[in-house]
């Protein structure tokens, strides 16, 4: 009986000696690297915005570089930049929102490889070029991205690809690259953006034309870098403090006066005529300044823009805005009426949804964030679009910028997807004040 307890003590011990080895062993076998979180991004509101804005944005919050590959086709008309995006993205894994991204649009092929989000147009896709071709002889590189491109010429003279230069953008950064054999340019140029950590977009050439004897060019792809866009409803770099939108939100800022402005785009994007037109801030009263700056100056006697005082606000329309039809269906369109409250690009999205009457126009007011100018607002019905911005205007003590936003005639057959958005642009003219 002594014995039998003794060998079953002795086995429990050998037992629990056991397993304290092979857990042992077992942690040390078992220990392995962590795999990396995948990216994510927190959730994002977008109340029109174009999409290559929105990747922009995915990519930023979501750490990445962004290498954003387009096609300028015939007519000059943007590629990616034509989709609108209106929705809200639930916060996760970016693979999730790329996805409802391109779930809204079809228009891009996207592939995450280490620190860098590549994104290509559908069209870029379906109309391979010479950037494409896997023919690079092997070799190790060293230089910036114009000492690259140099070297890409040289290699392939056919890729006609031309550095961009963009100010305020990111400087160019020397890197060493191993270049394998056969590989592409567009290889070539990713591995760029990894290394340099810097992220691009490529224009491709999709037109071609004839020089004066007839023979045949083509267009220059072009590149650009970047840096990512960590900021909503940025500052456009390229606007100007000494533009006649300036200088009214200048007047607009100084007096605090609510100032709301009608323009038609110049080039298809939110820039319109007004931006063009240089003016300064007279330093007087709002109507007198608003007033001052309507002149055309010595050599015409017609005014840029017509204005006029409503009851505490100063509504501005530029003369090529009275002129267009479709800017004005778009501001008198009839509302079904209804209680609002929120900021402009909450506005926007109301708006689109509250319309008595389909339309295919919508009012792009970029990312909706708790920032910027806000109002509560009791909206009759039948009120128009127009009577509604101006309201807003009021009750927030905030004036405004709308651009039409129309395509040029001249503009090609099938070079614009038939999805793509019509409308005007909407920012809060606080945001141009220099």
């Amino acid at each position: 009986m002594y014995r039998t307890r003794q060998r079953l003590v002795i086995s429990v011990l050998l037992i629990a000696i056991s397993a304290v080895g092979a857990w042992g062993c077992g942690s040390d076998e078992d220990v392995s690297p962590q795999k990396p979180t995948p990216p994510s991004i927190p959730a994002l509101r977008f109340a029109g915005v174009d999409l290559i804005y929105a990747l922009r944005r995915v990519a930023a919050e979501a750490g990445l570089l962004l290498a954003l590959d387009e096609i300028q086709p015939g007519g000059v008309s943007p590629d990616l930049a034509r989709f609108r995006i209106d929705t809200d993205l639930e916060g996760g894994p970016v693979q999730n929102a790329l996805q409802e991204l391109k779930r809204q649009t079809g228009s891009f092929y996207f592939k995450i490889s280490d620190n860098v989000l590549y994104v290509r147009s559908q069209r870029s896709l379906d109309e391979k070029t010479g950037l494409d071709t896997r023919d690079l002889p092997g070799g190790t590189l060293k230089g910036d991205i114009e000492a690259i491109v140099k070297w890409i010429m040289q290699n392939r003279p056919n890729s006609f690809l031309k550095v961009k230069r963009v100010r305020g953008e990111p400087i160019f950064r020397v890197v060493e690259i191993d270049v394998p054999e056969k590989s592409s340019v567009l290889d070539l140029l990713l591995t760029y953006a990894e290394k340099a950590d810097r992220g691009w977009h490529i224009r491709r050439a999709g037109q071609r034309t004839t020089d004066s004897q007839g023979r045949l060019a083509i267009i220059a792809n072009t590149l650009a870098l970047w840096p990512s866009l960590d900021e909503a409803n940025p500052l456009p770099r390229f606007l100007k403090n000494d533009s006649i939108v300036a200088s009214l939100a200048s007047v607009s800022k100084r007096t605090g006066t609510p100032i709301c402005v009608t323009d038609v785009s110049a080039l298809g994007d939110f820039r319109g005529w007004l931006e063009f037109g240089q003016r300064a801030d007279p330093q007087t009263p709002a109507r007198q300044a608003v007033r001052a700056m309507a002149w055309g100056g010595e050599d015409t006697e017609d005014e840029i823009y017509s204005w006029e005082w409503l009851d505490g606000i100063i509504r501005v329309n530029s003369r090529l805005y009275e002129q267009r039809l479709p800017g004005q269906e778009l501001l008198n369109g009839t509302l079904k009426g209804g209680h609002f409250e929120g900021t402009l690009p909450e506005l926007a999205r109301w708006l689109n949804r509250n319309r008595t009457a389909p339309s295919e126009t919508f009012l792009m007011a970029g990312e909706i964030t708790e920032q910027g100018p806000a109002a509560s607002l009791e909206i009759a019905r039948g009120k128009t679009v127009e009577d509604a911005l101006l309201e807003f205007a009021r009750a927030s003590n905030a004036g405004w910028i709308l651009v039409i936003v129309e395509d040029p005639p001249a503009r090609q057959p099938g070079s614009t997807p038939p999805h793509a958005w019509t409308g005007a642009y909407l920012m809060p003219i606080g945001v141009r004040a220099p």
